[in-house]
C-alpha cells in the first residue's frame, strides 16, 4: 500500500522530470527510463536490496495510478505487438499544467 505522501512525493517528481525533458524537446519518455531515473533520485535512501525493490514497486505504482486514474499521464503511440507497458513511451497529458499540479505537494 503506497502512503498519501509518497504518491504525492513521487508523483510530484514524475512530474517535472517529465515537464523537464518536455521543455527539452523531448516529447516523451519511456516508462522504464522514467522509473530508472526516480530510482536513481532515490539512490542515497535505499540501503539494502529490499529498499530498492519497494522503491522500484513505489514508482511503477505511481505510474500506473497516474496513467489510470488522474488523466495525468499518457502513453504515446500505439503499442507494438508484444510491448510491455514498461516498455512504452509516455508524457504529460496536454490538459495538464505542470506550474501548478504539483504546486500543492
Amino acid at each position: 500500500t503506497i502512503k498519501v505522501e509518497q504518491y504525492k512525493e513521487c508523483a510530484s517528481l514524475i512530474g517535472m522530470h517529465l515537464n523537464k525533458c518536455h521543455e527539452a524537446g523531448q516529447e516523451s519518455v519511456k516508462w522504464e527510463d522514467v522509473a530508472f531515473w526516480y530510482l536513481e533520485q532515490k539512490e542515497d535512501e535505499m540501503i539494502s536490496e529490499e529498499d530498492v525493490d519497494d522503491t522500484n514497486e513505489l514508482v511503477n505504482g505511481v505510474i500506473n495510478k497516474m496513467m489510470a486514474e488522474g488523466g495525468t499521464l499518457m502513453f504515446m503511440g500505439l503499442p507494438e505487438k508484444g510491448q510491455k507497458k514498461e516498455e512504452r513511451m509516455i508524457a504529460l497529458h496536454p490538459s495538464v499544467d505542470p506550474r501548478t499540479l504539483y504546486a500543492s505537494y
